[in-house]
């Protein structure tokens, strides 16, 4: 193991001690919203881990709607995005459980579903339960960017990155756009 590269003294220059990179104060940095994501699904919990990174978001990824009382519990988030199905405990019944301000939960923490079905009747099932907002799965990249704005007000990610040059390949342009990564990661693990 190395340690940092030093630069050889100056012949006749007093040697002087290595001053930190200045840091800005934690009040000057822009504070990156927390997004509770509950899923039950490993693929579903991995893509939209992954859009959320894309748009610069910090994501705590939990199982279930119990999981989620307990992070709740345990840490504060500003924003919570939740499967409509999932075993234990449903986005439904978690919704109605952070409305009612289950185990310290804020009842006024912003709640949008993530739903298989994207029908009529789910997307009302889940604003009668207390969610502020729906999206269909899978999630558009745009489409989330969209509703995460409207929920914290703004962009409160640390900024998202932008694509690479597509190459001209409309379906590599599709599924990026879909998923939240740019066309490289895509080319790269092609040629693995």
């Amino acid at each position: 193991m190395t340690g940092p590269t030093k630069r050889a003294p100056t012949p006749g220059a007093s040697p002087r001690p290595a001053s930190p990179p200045a840091r800005r104060p934690a009040h000057d940095r822009p504070r990156i919203a927390r997004i509770l994501v509950a899923e039950d699904h490993p693929v579903n919990r991995a893509v939209i881990a992954r859009q959320l990174s894309h748009l610069g978001y910090a994501a705590t990824l939990v199982e279930d709607g119990r999981q989620a009382l307990d992070a709740l519990a345990q840490d504060h988030y500003d924003l919570l995005l939740t499967d409509c199905r999932m075993p234990l405990l449903d986005g439904l019944a978690l919704a109605r459980a952070v409305r009612a301000g289950a185990r310290g939960a804020d009842p006024a923490l912003p709640i949008v579903a993530l739903s298989g079905t994207g029908s009529h009747a789910s997307r009302s099932a889940c604003l009668a339960a207390g969610m502020d907002g729906y999206l269909a799965k899978p999630a558009r990249l745009e489409d989330l960017r969209r509703e995460l704005a409207l929920r914290l007000g703004g962009d409160a990610g640390a900024g998202h990155a932008s694509g690479d040059a597509d190459g001209g390949n409309p379906r590599l342009r599709r599924l990026a756009t879909a998923l939240g990564s740019n066309i490289q990661s895509f080319k790269d693990l092609k040629g693995k």
